[in-house]
């Protein structure tokens, strides 16, 4: 009788593992009677060769994987052993590496679903602040500049697992500036103080037509208007920072203005200033003599004779100043004087004062550098009843030989001063007895 043994090698597939990944090498027994294949029972996973005991498994679920090794021999005789795979291998996903031009970063990385997870900072520096460590989506403030890496953990029961992201943070510059004067007068110069942060390179355009590359530029303005300077300063990848200011630049006002008359004669006569200035709403004027005035069109007596030089300063609603001077302008001369008395007492027999009344006895006046006069007298009637070339003679209050009566006369006198200038001067005179 024959007898067929067809009773495979008793197949072993391994002992129970738990793992950290989602692949693991199988250590299966290898038959000598029969002939072996796995297969998956629970789960998933991808044989690399699924009759080879030692093969490798890939793609294993998270959780529980049941793998069997199964040793054939025919088709009805088969031993079969399973093996309990334990993958707590998680998939966290970080996000993609990327650029940002700012401090701040929106961290998108894998929903890890009903696991959980946190995002570290692989680096020291001190300013790094999550908004949210633990989600998955989080704001990230502080970075530095350059490249600023961040790992995604997911952490399961035995297991820790993590994806990484690079952020590379590129400083923008920010252009930012003072200017010393931001209006003024014509010319104004302007000194400019850069203030921007991280720049490196500055180019400035003053808003006449004019540009630098200078850090700190002084500019001088030399027409009035309004200039937008603006100052822009290149950033990474084309990117930049701009920041700009207005400069008011104001027009001078025209100082000037004449005189009447230039040649005046004191004590007596006034010059009259004539302001031509245009523009200005303030005035300020020197006559040369230590005196001022703030009028607009002034008037001025000098008391001492000489050549006098005249200034005169104004200043515009904006402050803005000009001036002019006119070097020995105005000639005071000396033009002498001559006063007249109202009043007279005339004697009878003696000259000079009348004792009774204590006043002149004859009409006569106080004068200087008189060089030619000529003095009339009048009644009421216009009758001419004196008339004289001599200053110092002066009238007696007499007519025909006789004292005139008591009451009013009318004088009239003309000549001329030691200056040459002319006087013609009339009142009227009261004879007291």
């Amino acid at each position: 009788v024959s007898i067929w043994n067809m009773m495979p090698d008793e197949a072993i597939a391994g002992d129970d593992r738990t793992l950290c990944k989602d692949y693991y090498t199988l250590n299966a027994s290898k038959p000598t009677i029969g002939t072996g294949a796995w297969e998956v029972m629970q789960g998933s996973g991808t044989f690399a060769d699924a009759t080879d005991p030692k093969t490798t498994v890939t793609g294993l679920s998270y959780g529980e994987n049941i793998l069997r090794w199964t040793v054939s021999y025919g088709d009805e005789c088969k031993s079969s052993d399973d093996i309990l795979l334990y993958s707590q291998q998680a998939e966290p996903y970080a996000g993609e590496n990327d650029v940002t031009y700012e401090d701040s970063y929106q961290l998108i990385g894998g929903n890890p679903g009903r696991l959980s997870g946190h995002w570290e900072y692989l680096g020291v520096a001190s300013t790094v602040e999550f908004a949210d460590s633990s989600n998955y989506s989080t704001m990230v403030k502080g970075l530095v500049p350059g490249v600023n890496t961040f790992r995604w953990v997911i952490v399961t029961d035995d297991c820790r697992v993590y994806d990484e992201v690079s952020i590379t943070y590129k400083v923008v510059p920010t252009a930012g500036f003072e200017a010393n004067y931001i209006e003024g007068c014509v010319p104004l110069t302007v000194r400019f103080t850069d203030q921007t942060i991280n720049g490196t390179t500055y180019n400035w355009d003053f808003g006449d037509g004019t540009q630098t590359t200078v850090r700190n530029p002084s500019h001088t303005y030399t027409e009035p208007g309004n200039y937008t300077v603006s100052l822009m300063v290149p950033g990474p990848d084309g990117k930049q920072s701009n920041a700009s200011a207005i400069i008011r630049v104001y027009s001078l006002p025209e100082a000037s203005f004449s005189a009447s008359p230039q040649v005046v004669y004191v004590p007596d006569d006034k010059v009259h200033f004539i302001n031509r200035s245009t523009d200005a709403t303030k005035y300020y004027w020197e006559f040369g003599d230590g005196s001022t005035s703030e009028e607009k069109n002034p008037s001025y007596v000098y008391t001492d004779p000489g050549l006098y030089t005249v200034s005169l300063s104004v200043w515009n609603e904006h402050g803005c100043g000009a001036d002019t001077t006119k070097y020995s302008f105005v000639e005071a001369r000396r033009g002498g004087f001559i006063v007249f008395p109202n009043t007279f007492a005339p004697r009878e027999y003696a000259d000079g004062a009348n004792t009774i009344y204590e006043l002149n006895a004859k009409f006569r006046p106080v004068y200087q550098d008189v060089v030619t006069f000529h003095l009339q007298i009048f009644n009421k009637w216009g009758q001419l009843i004196y008339e004289t070339d001599d200053i110092d003679n002066g009238w007696d209050g007499r007519f025909d030989g006789k004292l005139a009566p008591q009451g009013v006369y009318v004088w009239t006198a003309t000549g001329k001063f030691e200056s040459g200038k002319e006087y013609s001067k009339s009142g009227q005179v009261l004879i007291i007895r």
